[in-house]
């Protein structure tokens, strides 16, 4: 749609609207209502699945690299 490319032309309807309701809702290009917008949308489609195990990934790292210790006090 926005591409002069034939296999980049896709037609994506919330891609395309969130810009400009965030101008319509902050009445110019203030940044802080398209980032309000970026986060409201990243907090709706929540992380993706494999963010789990990377994170279960580097969690199994970091601990067989510090020797597995829990911090004083628990």
């Amino acid at each position: 749609m926005f591409s002069t490319l034939p296999d980049h032309q896709t037609w994506r309807p919330v891609a395309s609207a969130t810009p400009a309701l965030d101008y319509r809702l902050g009445h110019s290009l203030n940044p802080v209502y398209f980032h309000l917008s970026a986060l409201l949308w990243f907090e709706v489609l929540g992380p993706p699945p494999e963010a789990r195990l990377s994170a279960r990934n580097n969690l199994a790292w970091a601990r067989s690299h510090a020797g597995a210790k829990a911090p004083p006090g628990r």
